[in-house]
């Protein structure tokens, strides 16, 4: 079992290679260029999800992530394609040394898919697959990242937010889709990462109260600490 702090240890590593590099726009995070950075190829092939029920899927040698060739094509997928392409490198940096490298490189086959997936242990398999959605999660969307893009939502709409009497849990519900769209990710992906790091608690805000609980001045003072790091740009 690999600690919370050692994947967010990995992910710092992985992040702060991505950042090395000259990628022009930093967000949505570019997964493909990380991932063939570090000498993996991607492999769109055809029926993947089809006959074998996966979007993507490692070679046994590390070298390889093979992805369904029409939803690697079909923009409406961009999102989980994505994802399913960072779970991946997920297990190249975590567990390579872990449950997987006792597969010899074989090719894409019905027993090849099967030993990736469901050749282990099932409670082993299990807690790799959600090290791989955490290390995905967090690497697409990092946490300070996240925060200030809440945080810079919220001011961007004071005025308007602070009349509402909306909860702030509600207030960040009604963001999900603009983040999502930032960070290239899905919105159930964000609901999942501002409930796992608990955003509105970190932004000083009581998660069933309005913002108006708060006096504006220094909302406005709370709010600007936090969203002091300028990535994403909404039109």
């Amino acid at each position: 079992m690999i600690t919370k702090d050692q994947i967010s240890q990995e992910i710092t590593r992985v992040q702060s290679d991505y950042f090395a590099m000259n990628t022009g726009q930093k967000f949505p995070f570019d997964i493909e260029l990380l991932i063939e950075s570090y000498g993996i190829d991607i492999v769109p092939t055809a029926n993947l999800e089809r006959d074998f029920a996966v979007d993507a899927v490692l070679s046994a040698d590390f070298t390889t992530i093979y992805c369904d060739l029409e939803r690697y094509m079909d923009r409406k997928y961009d999102t989980r394609m994505r994802f399913s392409l960072a779970h991946e490198l997920a297990h190249i940096r975590l567990h390579k040394n872990h449950f997987y490298a006792q597969f010899e490189n074989v090719e894409i086959t019905s027993s090849s898919i099967h030993d990736h997936h469901y050749g282990i242990d099932d409670s082993k398999r299990k807690q790799l697959e959600y090290e791989a959605h955490s290390f995905a999660g967090q690497l697409l969307v990092p946490t300070v990242r996240l925060r200030a893009e809440a945080a810079q939502l919220i001011l961007n709409n004071i005025d308007m937010l602070y009349e509402s009497n909306l909860g702030v849990n509600r207030i960040l519900a009604g963001m999900i889709n603009k983040i999502a769209n930032a960070f290239g990710v899905s919105t159930d992906v964000i609901e999942k990462r501002i409930t796992n790091e608990k955003i509105a608690e970190y932004l000083e805000l009581d998660v069933n109260s309005p913002l108006n609980q708060v006096q504006k001045p220094e909302l406005l003072t709370r709010l600007s600490k936090f969203s002091n790091i300028n990535f994403v740009h909404y039109n």
